[in-house]
């Protein structure tokens, strides 16, 4: 059993890339390890790992599909996590906040500089590669949503994404509306519901999303 009371990363950058190559098109080969005899060997079955208070400063995150045309740009200021493995699971508790500096979906620019918070718990199976997302929180500017779902890797990056929520200030209506738009707006409260699913790493996932205003003035 190794455990960590405390792990600091600061001021880093994550960069992660699909080009566009007709080998991300080909099914991906399972690699079946060998099967052994159980022999002394068996210790490394047993093995266990246990961090406590891992923290992330100040990073840049960023991730580009060439194929989909997708790019998302993150920085995160502070990320607070808690991490287990067990018989190849992995179970992590997080939170973090961060600016969304850029997220461009097929060659549109469709957030910038937006004020992006996250708290959830995550199942990572290492045996079939499934995340599973258990009672997450998150915020974009201010609205506040509900989420849980799966994403799968060894089925070319399938999610399945539930979301649910509320926003108070009508921020998400600055995706849609113009800025003339936005400043006819005086206060109101919009319900928010949406979900994607569908394969992520060579096409665009299904999204339907379906809103509602409540207590709007103009």
């Amino acid at each position: 059993m190794y455990k960590n009371q405390k792990t600091n990363i600061e001021k880093a950058l994550s960069k992660i890339e699909v080009k566009q190559d007709t080998s991300y098109r080909k099914p991906i080969p399972q690699y079946k390890p060998e099967q052994k005899k159980q022999t002394s060997s068996v210790h490394s079955n047993n093995f266990n790992l246990n961090i406590e208070d891992l923290e992330v400063i100040d990073v840049e995150l960023k991730l580009d599909n060439q194929i989909t045309k997708n790019q998302l740009v993150l920085n995160l200021k502070n990320l607070q996590a808690d991490l287990s493995y067990e018989k190849n699971l992995v179970k992590t508790s997080l939170s973090f906040n961060s600016i969304i500096d850029s997220l461009i979906i097929n060659d549109d620019i469709v957030l910038t500089k937006n004020i992006f918070c996250l708290e959830s718990e995550l199942d990572v199976n290492l045996n079939s590669l499934l995340i599973k997302v258990v009672d997450g929180k998150c915020q974009l500017e201010s609205g506040k949503y509900l989420f849980n779902g799966f994403f799968n890797l060894k089925d070319s990056g399938y999610v399945d994404l539930n979301v649910r929520g509320s926003d108070e200030e009508l921020s998400l209506f600055s995706l849609f509306l113009s800025e003339e738009g936005i400043k006819n707006l005086e206060k109101g409260k919009l319900w928010f519901k949406a979900s994607a699913k569908g394969k992520t790493f060579t096409e665009f996932p299904l999204i339907k999303i379906g809103f509602g205003l409540k207590d709007v003035y103009l």
